[in-house]
């Protein structure tokens, strides 16, 4: 009876210092250098408008939406202001699929693609323990191009716009798995705001009378979701 006691006596002993151990735990640090590695999805929108057309050949504009995998890097650096505030910066570079092309009735080509997408860009976020919630803004650069190509009644023209820099706005939540392991879910938004061309031609359109005359705007924006894995220094 006396081994019973004190067996159960131990055991409430145990638990009691188990249960203090957990709260006076220190809450997991987000401060420091990681690197990872992402996989999702990119949806791509790319709009003309006609600001200016004479003849029969003006269109008053298109649109192309394109969707494709994405691959991605990104590397950065956090360090935590407060036990639950965190600030940092990050860059990323990713993988873009999904381009699109159409041709219209007058014989106006419409084409946007490109390879890749990166940013630069601040981070701020809530930690709590092993979770953090984040939103990041920064700069964002690609290679896409939007071009538009008329062939119609034998007076060929074509005009391309490449989507240099821009900015991008986004979003998500991060998961410590272990003291290294940091899993990823995130949304980002990036705009690359839009470019204007024009073109003029003197030639006749035969027996349609006039002239060929265009001046485009073309705006062009893309979102991405992916899933992450990195490694925290």
């Amino acid at each position: 009876m006396a081994i019973d006691r004190l067996a159960a006596s131990a055991v409430i002993v145990l638990a009691t210092a188990g249960v203090a151990a957990a709260q006076g735990a220190p809450a997991y640090n987000w401060s420091g250098f990681y690197v990872g590695v992402g996989a999702g999805y990119g949806w791509n929108n790319a709009k003309w408008t006609e600001t200016d057309a004479i003849g029969m050949l003006g269109e008053k504009g298109s649109k192309l939406n394109g969707s494709g995998f994405s691959l991605s890097g990104y590397a950065g650096y956090n360090f935590l202001v407060s036990p639950m505030v965190l600030i940092g910066g990050e860059v990323d570079l990713g993988t873009l699929s999904g381009g699109a092309s159409k041709r219209s009735p007058s014989q106006m080509q419409y084409k946007a693609d490109g390879n890749w997408i990166g940013s630069i860009s601040g981070r701020a976020g809530l930690a709590f323990d092993r979770v953090l919630v984040f939103g990041r803004a920064g700069l964002a650069f690609s290679d896409q191009e939007q071009s538009i190509r008329d062939a119609g009644f034998g007076l060929p023209w074509s005009w391309r716009r490449k989507s240099d820099s821009g900015v991008v706005v986004g979003a998500g939540a991060e998961y410590a798995v272990t003291g290294n392991v940091v899993l990823r879910l995130d949304g980002s938004w990036y705009d690359f705001g839009s470019g204007k061309a024009a073109n003029t031609t003197s030639k006749s359109l035969g027996s349609y009378g006039g002239s060929q005359a265009y001046s485009h705007k073309a705006s062009n924006d893309n979102f991405t979701a992916r899933a992450g894995i990195a490694y925290k220094f």
